[in-house]
Protein backbone atom coordinates (compact mmCIF):
# COMPACT_ATOMS: atom_id res chain seq x y z
CA UNK A 1 0.00 0.00 0.00
CA UNK A 2 1.20 3.50 -0.88
CA UNK A 3 0.02 5.80 1.93
CA UNK A 4 -1.48 9.16 0.92
CA UNK A 5 -3.24 10.72 3.93
CA UNK A 6 -3.92 10.04 7.63
CA UNK A 7 -7.61 10.88 8.08
CA UNK A 8 -7.67 11.62 11.80
CA UNK A 9 -11.18 12.11 13.20
CA UNK A 10 -12.62 13.07 16.57
CA UNK A 11 -14.28 10.11 18.28
CA UNK A 12 -18.07 10.12 17.71
CA UNK A 13 -20.02 8.69 20.67
CA UNK A 14 -17.23 6.24 21.41
CA UNK A 15 -16.72 5.35 17.74
CA UNK A 16 -13.24 6.12 16.43
CA UNK A 17 -13.66 6.13 12.65
CA UNK A 18 -10.21 7.44 11.73
CA UNK A 19 -8.39 5.73 8.89
CA UNK A 20 -5.47 6.01 6.48
CA UNK A 21 -6.01 6.57 2.75
CA UNK A 22 -3.70 4.81 0.33
CA UNK A 23 -3.49 3.10 -3.03
CA UNK A 24 -2.74 -0.44 -4.15
CA UNK A 25 0.84 -0.68 -5.39
CA UNK A 26 -0.25 -3.16 -8.08
CA UNK A 27 -3.54 -1.90 -9.56
CA UNK A 28 -3.70 1.67 -8.21
CA UNK A 29 -7.09 1.26 -6.49
CA UNK A 30 -7.67 3.88 -3.77
CA UNK A 31 -8.96 2.68 -0.41
CA UNK A 32 -8.94 3.27 3.33
CA UNK A 33 -6.73 1.16 5.57
CA UNK A 34 -6.41 0.75 9.36
CA UNK A 35 -10.20 0.76 9.62
CA UNK A 36 -12.23 0.17 12.77
CA UNK A 37 -14.04 -3.13 13.12
CA UNK A 38 -17.14 -3.56 10.93
CA UNK A 39 -19.31 -3.56 14.06
CA UNK A 40 -18.29 0.08 14.58
CA UNK A 41 -19.83 1.00 11.23
CA UNK A 42 -22.97 -0.96 12.02
CA UNK A 43 -23.33 0.93 15.30
CA UNK A 44 -22.75 4.24 13.55
CA UNK A 45 -25.38 3.72 10.86
CA UNK A 46 -27.96 2.57 13.37
CA UNK A 47 -27.29 5.29 15.95
CA UNK A 48 -26.05 8.36 14.10
CA UNK A 49 -26.98 8.09 10.44
CA UNK A 50 -29.00 10.90 8.86
CA UNK A 51 -30.20 8.86 5.89
CA UNK A 52 -33.65 8.14 7.31
CA UNK A 53 -34.45 11.79 8.11
CA UNK A 54 -35.53 12.85 4.62
CA UNK A 55 -38.12 15.59 4.32
CA UNK A 56 -37.54 16.65 0.72
CA UNK A 57 -35.26 15.42 -2.04
CA UNK A 58 -32.31 17.80 -2.40
CA UNK A 59 -31.45 19.42 -5.72
CA UNK A 60 -28.25 17.39 -5.87
CA UNK A 61 -30.10 14.12 -5.34
CA UNK A 62 -32.63 15.12 -7.97
CA UNK A 63 -29.75 15.55 -10.44
CA UNK A 64 -28.31 12.17 -9.47
CA UNK A 65 -31.65 10.43 -9.84
CA UNK A 66 -32.37 12.08 -13.19
CA UNK A 67 -29.06 10.78 -14.51
CA UNK A 68 -29.72 7.33 -13.06
CA UNK A 69 -33.21 7.15 -14.55
CA UNK A 70 -31.82 8.08 -17.97
CA UNK A 71 -29.36 5.19 -17.71
CA UNK A 72 -32.14 2.85 -16.61
CA UNK A 73 -34.32 3.88 -19.54
CA UNK A 74 -31.49 3.05 -21.93
CA UNK A 75 -30.56 -0.24 -20.25
CA UNK A 76 -33.59 -1.84 -18.56
CA UNK A 77 -37.13 -2.74 -19.61
CA UNK A 78 -40.01 -1.10 -17.74
CA UNK A 79 -41.26 -4.47 -16.52
CA UNK A 80 -37.92 -5.20 -14.79
CA UNK A 81 -37.99 -6.09 -11.11
CA UNK A 82 -35.60 -3.58 -9.51
CA UNK A 83 -34.28 -3.96 -5.96
CA UNK A 84 -32.51 -0.93 -4.46
CA UNK A 85 -29.90 -1.83 -1.82
CA UNK A 86 -29.25 1.07 0.56
CA UNK A 87 -32.36 2.89 -0.61
CA UNK A 88 -32.56 5.36 2.29
CA UNK A 89 -36.09 6.76 2.50
CA UNK A 90 -36.92 5.60 -1.04
CA UNK A 91 -36.26 8.71 -3.11
CA UNK A 92 -34.69 6.85 -6.03
CA UNK A 93 -37.39 4.19 -5.96
CA UNK A 94 -39.92 7.01 -6.19
CA UNK A 95 -38.06 8.47 -9.18
CA UNK A 96 -38.23 5.06 -10.88
CA UNK A 97 -41.93 4.80 -10.08
CA UNK A 98 -42.60 8.20 -11.62
CA UNK A 99 -40.65 7.11 -14.72
CA UNK A 100 -42.86 4.06 -15.24
CA UNK A 101 -41.35 1.17 -13.28
CA UNK A 102 -43.76 -0.58 -10.93
CA UNK A 103 -41.95 -3.73 -9.74
CA UNK A 104 -39.81 -2.10 -7.08
CA UNK A 105 -38.36 -3.04 -3.69
CA UNK A 106 -35.71 -1.60 -1.39
CA UNK A 107 -33.78 -2.23 1.80
CA UNK A 108 -31.80 0.08 4.08
CA UNK A 109 -30.23 -0.37 7.53
CA UNK A 110 -31.63 2.94 8.85
CA UNK A 111 -34.40 1.99 11.30
CA UNK A 112 -36.84 4.70 10.18
CA UNK A 113 -36.32 4.19 6.43
CA UNK A 114 -39.49 2.12 5.83
CA UNK A 115 -41.66 4.57 7.77
CA UNK A 116 -40.25 7.60 5.95
CA UNK A 117 -40.59 5.90 2.55
CA UNK A 118 -44.26 5.27 3.25
CA UNK A 119 -44.89 8.77 4.61
CA UNK A 120 -43.05 10.64 1.86
CA UNK A 121 -43.76 8.57 -1.24
CA UNK A 122 -46.38 5.99 -0.35
CA UNK A 123 -43.83 3.20 -0.85
CA UNK A 124 -44.67 0.07 1.11
CA UNK A 125 -41.90 -2.11 -0.35
CA UNK A 126 -38.98 -0.66 1.68
CA UNK A 127 -37.65 -2.86 4.48
CA UNK A 128 -35.08 -2.30 7.22
CA UNK A 129 -32.17 -4.68 6.60
CA UNK A 130 -28.44 -4.71 6.18
CA UNK A 131 -26.89 -5.59 2.85
CA UNK A 132 -25.88 -9.00 4.20
CA UNK A 133 -29.48 -9.81 5.11
CA UNK A 134 -31.18 -8.10 2.17
CA UNK A 135 -32.14 -11.45 0.62
CA UNK A 136 -34.34 -12.15 3.64
CA UNK A 137 -36.38 -8.99 3.09
CA UNK A 138 -36.28 -8.37 -0.68
CA UNK A 139 -36.73 -10.62 -3.76
CA UNK A 140 -33.05 -10.64 -4.72
CA UNK A 141 -33.14 -14.08 -6.33
CA UNK A 142 -35.78 -12.91 -8.81
CA UNK A 143 -34.39 -9.42 -9.45
CA UNK A 144 -33.68 -8.27 -12.99
CA UNK A 145 -31.76 -5.26 -11.70
CA UNK A 146 -30.10 -4.58 -8.36
CA UNK A 147 -29.26 -0.95 -7.65
CA UNK A 148 -26.38 -0.15 -5.30
CA UNK A 149 -26.15 3.63 -5.45
CA UNK A 150 -24.03 5.55 -2.92
CA UNK A 151 -23.26 2.25 -1.18
CA UNK A 152 -19.91 0.81 -2.26
CA UNK A 153 -17.92 3.74 -0.89
CA UNK A 154 -19.27 2.86 2.58
CA UNK A 155 -18.36 -0.84 2.71
CA UNK A 156 -15.41 -1.79 4.98
CA UNK A 157 -15.27 -5.32 3.52
CA UNK A 158 -15.92 -4.24 -0.05
CA UNK A 159 -14.90 -7.31 -2.02
CA UNK A 160 -16.44 -9.79 0.40
CA UNK A 161 -19.64 -7.75 0.75
CA UNK A 162 -20.16 -7.55 -3.02
CA UNK A 163 -19.23 -11.19 -3.58
CA UNK A 164 -21.79 -12.21 -0.95
CA UNK A 165 -24.43 -10.12 -2.76
CA UNK A 166 -23.58 -11.39 -6.24
CA UNK A 167 -23.93 -15.07 -5.35
CA UNK A 168 -27.53 -14.38 -4.28
CA UNK A 169 -28.42 -13.08 -7.76
CA UNK A 170 -29.38 -15.05 -10.84
CA UNK A 171 -26.93 -15.09 -13.79
CA UNK A 172 -27.74 -12.25 -16.14
CA UNK A 173 -28.96 -9.94 -13.37
CA UNK A 174 -27.82 -6.37 -13.98
CA UNK A 175 -26.26 -4.11 -11.36
CA UNK A 176 -26.70 -0.34 -11.42
CA UNK A 177 -23.83 1.14 -9.42
CA UNK A 178 -23.14 4.72 -8.39
CA UNK A 179 -20.14 6.00 -6.42
CA UNK A 180 -18.43 9.39 -5.98
CA UNK A 181 -16.16 10.00 -8.98
CA UNK A 182 -12.50 10.46 -8.05
CA UNK A 183 -12.18 12.18 -11.43
CA UNK A 184 -14.06 15.13 -9.90
CA UNK A 185 -12.38 15.17 -6.47
CA UNK A 186 -9.73 17.74 -7.38
CA UNK A 187 -12.15 20.62 -7.91
CA UNK A 188 -10.74 23.90 -6.61
CA UNK A 189 -14.15 24.58 -5.04
CA UNK A 190 -14.68 21.36 -3.12
CA UNK A 191 -14.62 20.76 0.63
CA UNK A 192 -11.07 19.99 1.79
CA UNK A 193 -10.87 16.25 2.45
CA UNK A 194 -14.66 16.19 2.23
CA UNK A 195 -14.54 12.98 0.23
CA UNK A 196 -12.77 11.34 3.19
CA UNK A 197 -15.86 11.43 5.36
CA UNK A 198 -16.65 9.34 8.42
CA UNK A 199 -18.44 6.96 6.08
CA UNK A 200 -16.54 6.99 2.78
CA UNK A 201 -13.72 4.45 2.80
CA UNK A 202 -13.46 3.26 -0.82
CA UNK A 203 -12.64 5.59 -3.72
CA UNK A 204 -13.34 4.78 -7.36
CA UNK A 205 -12.25 6.00 -10.75
CA UNK A 206 -14.02 4.72 -13.86
CA UNK A 207 -11.10 2.39 -14.47
CA UNK A 208 -11.01 0.97 -10.95
CA UNK A 209 -14.79 0.50 -10.83
CA UNK A 210 -14.67 -1.61 -14.00
CA UNK A 211 -11.65 -3.50 -12.68
CA UNK A 212 -13.48 -4.28 -9.45
CA UNK A 213 -16.60 -5.76 -11.00
CA UNK A 214 -14.82 -7.55 -13.82
CA UNK A 215 -12.58 -9.29 -11.27
CA UNK A 216 -15.75 -10.50 -9.52
CA UNK A 217 -17.22 -11.89 -12.73
CA UNK A 218 -19.50 -9.04 -13.85
CA UNK A 219 -19.27 -7.68 -17.40
CA UNK A 220 -19.17 -3.91 -17.94
CA UNK A 221 -22.17 -2.71 -19.96
CA UNK A 222 -21.98 1.03 -19.29
CA UNK A 223 -19.80 3.51 -17.40
CA UNK A 224 -20.08 7.30 -17.26
CA UNK A 225 -19.40 10.26 -15.00
CA UNK A 226 -21.95 12.99 -14.33
CA UNK A 227 -21.03 16.46 -13.11
CA UNK A 228 -22.89 17.81 -10.06
CA UNK A 229 -22.30 21.57 -10.42
CA UNK A 230 -24.15 22.54 -7.25
CA UNK A 231 -21.54 20.82 -5.08
CA UNK A 232 -18.58 21.19 -7.45
CA UNK A 233 -17.98 17.47 -7.86
CA UNK A 234 -19.29 14.54 -9.84
CA UNK A 235 -20.65 11.03 -9.61
CA UNK A 236 -19.73 7.82 -11.39
CA UNK A 237 -22.27 5.34 -12.79
CA UNK A 238 -21.71 1.80 -13.98
CA UNK A 239 -23.96 -0.98 -15.25
CA UNK A 240 -22.65 -4.52 -14.94
CA UNK A 241 -24.05 -7.94 -15.87
CA UNK A 242 -23.48 -10.79 -13.41
CA UNK A 243 -22.03 -13.91 -15.04
CA UNK A 244 -23.03 -16.23 -12.23
CA UNK A 245 -19.42 -17.11 -11.42
CA UNK A 246 -17.02 -15.41 -9.00
CA UNK A 247 -14.03 -15.44 -11.31
CA UNK A 248 -12.12 -12.71 -13.18
CA UNK A 249 -13.20 -11.97 -16.73
CA UNK A 250 -9.70 -10.75 -17.66
CA UNK A 251 -6.52 -9.34 -16.14
CA UNK A 252 -6.58 -6.08 -14.20
CA UNK A 253 -5.82 -2.90 -16.13
CA UNK A 254 -3.79 -0.72 -13.70
CA UNK A 255 -5.17 2.70 -12.81
CA UNK A 256 -2.24 5.10 -13.23
CA UNK A 257 -3.94 8.51 -13.13
CA UNK A 258 -2.66 9.62 -9.67
CA UNK A 259 -5.87 11.63 -9.26
CA UNK A 260 -6.22 11.23 -5.51
CA UNK A 261 -2.67 12.43 -4.94
CA UNK A 262 -3.62 15.74 -6.57
CA UNK A 263 -6.76 15.95 -4.46
CA UNK A 264 -4.84 15.46 -1.19
CA UNK A 265 -2.34 18.18 -2.08
CA UNK A 266 -5.02 20.72 -3.00
CA UNK A 267 -7.22 19.84 -0.01
CA UNK A 268 -4.33 20.41 2.41
CA UNK A 269 -3.83 23.94 1.08
CA UNK A 270 -7.54 24.74 1.38
CA UNK A 271 -7.72 23.39 4.94
CA UNK A 272 -4.77 25.49 6.05
CA UNK A 273 -6.48 28.63 4.73
CA UNK A 274 -9.65 27.68 6.61
CA UNK A 275 -7.78 27.13 9.88
CA UNK A 276 -6.18 30.55 9.57
CA UNK A 277 -9.67 32.10 9.94
CA UNK A 278 -10.27 30.56 13.37
CA UNK A 279 -9.47 33.11 16.12
CA UNK A 280 -7.40 32.16 19.21
CA UNK A 281 -10.37 32.71 21.53
CA UNK A 282 -13.30 30.81 23.07
CA UNK A 283 -15.87 29.75 20.46
CA UNK A 284 -18.77 27.45 19.64
CA UNK A 285 -18.65 25.03 16.71
CA UNK A 286 -21.87 24.60 14.73
CA UNK A 287 -22.08 21.21 13.00
CA UNK A 288 -21.18 17.73 14.21
CA UNK A 289 -20.62 15.81 10.99
CA UNK A 290 -17.51 14.63 9.20
CA UNK A 291 -16.24 18.18 8.68
CA UNK A 292 -16.23 18.84 12.42
CA UNK A 293 -14.82 15.40 13.25
CA UNK A 294 -11.86 16.32 11.06
CA UNK A 295 -11.68 19.96 12.23
CA UNK A 296 -11.62 19.44 16.01
CA UNK A 297 -8.28 17.57 16.18
CA UNK A 298 -6.68 20.42 14.22
CA UNK A 299 -7.95 23.34 16.29
CA UNK A 300 -5.09 23.11 18.78
CA UNK A 301 -2.75 24.50 16.13
CA UNK A 302 -2.27 27.10 14.88
CA UNK A 303 -5.32 28.76 16.46
CA UNK A 304 -5.03 27.28 19.98
CA UNK A 305 -8.67 28.22 20.55
CA UNK A 306 -11.04 26.98 23.26
CA UNK A 307 -14.12 25.15 22.00
CA UNK A 308 -16.93 25.77 24.48
CA UNK A 309 -19.61 23.68 22.77
CA UNK A 310 -20.50 21.73 19.64
CA UNK A 311 -24.08 22.09 18.39
CA UNK A 312 -26.08 20.42 15.61
CA UNK A 313 -29.74 20.21 14.61
CA UNK A 314 -29.64 16.50 13.67
CA UNK A 315 -31.68 14.78 16.41
CA UNK A 316 -29.76 11.55 15.80
CA UNK A 317 -26.58 13.33 16.92
CA UNK A 318 -27.80 15.54 19.77
CA UNK A 319 -26.78 14.06 23.13
CA UNK A 320 -23.95 12.01 21.69
CA UNK A 321 -20.29 12.90 22.17
CA UNK A 322 -17.83 14.15 19.58
CA UNK A 323 -14.34 14.14 20.99
CA UNK A 324 -14.67 15.56 24.51
CA UNK A 325 -17.88 17.47 23.74
CA UNK A 326 -21.52 16.44 24.12
CA UNK A 327 -23.37 17.51 20.96
CA UNK A 328 -26.09 20.01 21.89
CA UNK A 329 -29.11 21.40 20.07
CA UNK A 330 -28.97 24.89 18.49
CA UNK A 331 -31.00 26.45 21.33
CA UNK A 332 -27.85 26.03 23.42
CA UNK A 333 -26.48 29.15 21.72
CA UNK A 334 -28.63 31.32 23.99
CA UNK A 335 -26.22 30.39 26.77
CA UNK A 336 -23.26 31.77 24.82
CA UNK A 337 -24.17 35.36 23.93
CA UNK A 338 -21.57 37.20 21.84
CA UNK A 339 -19.37 34.07 21.62
CA UNK A 340 -18.12 33.55 18.04
CA UNK A 341 -19.67 30.58 16.23
CA UNK A 342 -17.54 28.67 13.73
CA UNK A 343 -19.77 27.24 11.00
CA UNK A 344 -18.20 23.85 10.44
CA UNK A 345 -19.58 23.08 7.01
CA UNK A 346 -18.48 23.70 3.45
CA UNK A 347 -21.55 23.05 1.35
CA UNK A 348 -24.12 24.36 3.82
CA UNK A 349 -22.25 27.26 5.42
CA UNK A 350 -24.21 29.98 3.60
CA UNK A 351 -27.60 28.53 4.57
CA UNK A 352 -26.48 27.87 8.16
CA UNK A 353 -25.20 31.43 8.35
CA UNK A 354 -28.59 32.80 7.26
CA UNK A 355 -30.44 30.63 9.77
CA UNK A 356 -28.20 31.55 12.69
CA UNK A 357 -28.19 35.26 11.82
CA UNK A 358 -31.99 35.27 11.93
CA UNK A 359 -32.05 33.82 15.46
CA UNK A 360 -28.86 34.83 17.24
CA UNK A 361 -26.52 37.80 17.53
CA UNK A 362 -23.33 35.78 17.84
CA UNK A 363 -20.47 36.69 15.49
CA UNK A 364 -20.26 34.05 12.76
CA UNK A 365 -17.00 32.67 11.38
CA UNK A 366 -17.19 31.22 7.87
CA UNK A 367 -14.18 29.08 7.04
CA UNK A 368 -14.47 29.29 3.27
CA UNK A 369 -15.09 31.80 0.54
CA UNK A 370 -18.71 31.26 -0.41
CA UNK A 371 -18.81 29.41 -3.77
CA UNK A 372 -20.52 31.37 -6.51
Amino acid sequence: MHRLYANRMAVLDGLDMSYTVGSCSVCGFYYADQLPDSTVYERYYRAASKYDLGVAVSGVDQERFRAAVEICEAQFAKDSLIVDIGCGYGAFLNALSEAGWSRLAGVDPAPQAPIRALELFGLDSVQCATMARAHLSAPLADADVVSVMAVLEHLPQLRQNMADLLVKLRPGCKLLVEVPAVEWFASDRSEPFGEFSLEHIQFFTARSLCNFFEQLGARTMHVSTVELPAIHCGTLFGVFEWSGHLQPLHEVVPDTGHLLETYVRDAHSTMQRALSRVPPSPLVVYGAGSHTARLLPQLGSPSACEVLAVVDKNPNLVGKTLGQWVIQEPATLQGYPEVPVVISSYRAQAEISRQLSAQWDNPLILLYETPE
